[in-house]
């Protein structure tokens, strides 16, 4: 627990109280120390580095620079911060040794099974100039709208999920815009981005499973669960097609709808899936799915 003074308090442009933080909380020494010793190398950037994360983590509603500015007593500017978020320090390295952090004090173990879940995001953005932002279909509102896309890629351990990485996802538009600024950044198709994530992911000695939905189950992404020798499981849609195998010819094919129905009323077992009160028909076999590989298609 951090101990708020009376004298750090402040009010904000309507007038509202909040408390500002001036001094380093001691009770986050094990927490910071590690991350900030091997992925903020100078006292400045460590300096900045605790300010943002519990300015992060302390501020209700929408969370902006001007906020953060005053969380922190005006210990910088607006513009250094943004310096500091630009600057050289790993932020995927601290993302991804927070989140480990976190798992080990939820008492996780090597050889207890993980669970890594991959999805994405949408956020919308107002500002009229902002770099990466694209014109996209906001699928919750059901309108278009300017905004970023994040991939998102998160532990999942005894209930609760950790993010580790994210990748902001920028099209081929603001890519070039990018490009013509003087900025090296080269367009990847979300698929790539996800499988980035896997891959970024430590070597652990547990069964690792990745979960994702239908539009992950692809090429990249298996590959990526292949090489770093996960597990994965995702729902695939119904007009996928499939063959008995990848030489098979293409009139071969079927989708999967079809084709799943008819084999499960022919081949189905019986079994008891903890949690449900009633029995499950359930059939697998390995076939070829087009345009992402050999996998196993439970029905």
């Amino acid at each position: 627990m951090v101990k708020i003074k009376p004298n750090n308090f402040s009010t904000n442009s309507q007038g509202t109280p909040v408390f500002i933080v001036t001094s380093f909380p001691q009770r986050f020494n094990d927490f910071f120390e590690s991350i900030a010793k091997n992925h903020a190398k100078d006292a400045s950037t460590r300096d900045y580095l605790w300010r943002f994360v519990l300015a992060l983590a302390c501020l209700e509603g929408r969370v902006s620079l001007t906020k953060i500015t005053a969380f922190t007593g005006k210990w910088q500017t607006r513009q250094s911060i943004v310096r500091f978020l630009e600057g050289d320090w790993n932020e995927r390295g601290v993302l991804l040794e927070s989140a480990m952090t976190t798992l080990r004090l939820l008492g996780w173990k090597p050889g207890r099974p993980l669970y890594l879940a991959l999805d994405d995001t949408q956020i919308q953005k107002r500002a009229s100039v902002m770099e990466g932002v694209s014109k996209m279909f906001l699928h919750a509102e059901k309108r278009y709208a300017d905004g970023h896309d994040v991939i998102l890629a998160s532990i999942v351990y005894r209930g609760i999920a950790i993010p580790y990485a994210a990748r902001l996802w920028t099209s081929k538009e603001a890519c070039k815009k990018l490009q013509q600024s003087g900025q090296s950044i080269k367009f990847r198709k979300m698929t790539e981005l996800a499988a980035d994530c896997v891959r970024s992911f430590p070597d652990v000695l547990s069964k690792v499973t990745v979960l994702f939905d239908s539009f992950y189950l692809c090429k990249e992404v298996i590959d990526a669960c292949k090489e770093k020798g996960f597990f994965y499981l995702g729902p695939v849609k119904s007009n996928r097609l499939i063959k008995e195998s990848k030489n098979a010819k293409k009139n071969k094919s079927k989708q999967v709808g079809s084709y799943s129905t008819g084999y499960l009323a022919e081949h189905g077992r019986l079994f008891t899936i903890e949690g449900s009160k009633v029995k499950h028909r359930i059939a697998g076999r390995i076939c070829y799915l087009v345009k992402a590989g050999t996998v196993e298609v439970i029905s």
